[in-house]
């Protein structure tokens, strides 16, 4: 999944938004978005297991889900 972080300036209120991705069968890291209020356009983005500052990125999942019935 590509995700393009600057695409999220439109239409989106300031504060701190989390996106999370749910695909059948995969886990995926959740993403911290935080749009300024004060600066507008300014949007800083990181995955919230560690961290780490992201402008653009391909959303890899984490694991495959394993569903029992």
């Amino acid at each position: 999944m590509f995700l393009n972080v600057y695409a999220l300036s439109h239409n989106v209120p300031a504060g701190t938004h989390l996106i999370e991705v749910a695909a059948i069968g995969y886990f995926f890291s959740p993403v911290r978005v935080d749009v300024s209020a004060r600066n507008p356009g300014k949007i800083q983005a990181a995955l919230t297991e560690n961290r780490r500052g992201l402008s653009e990125f391909v959303l890899e999942p984490l694991k495959e889900e394993q569903y029992y019935e």
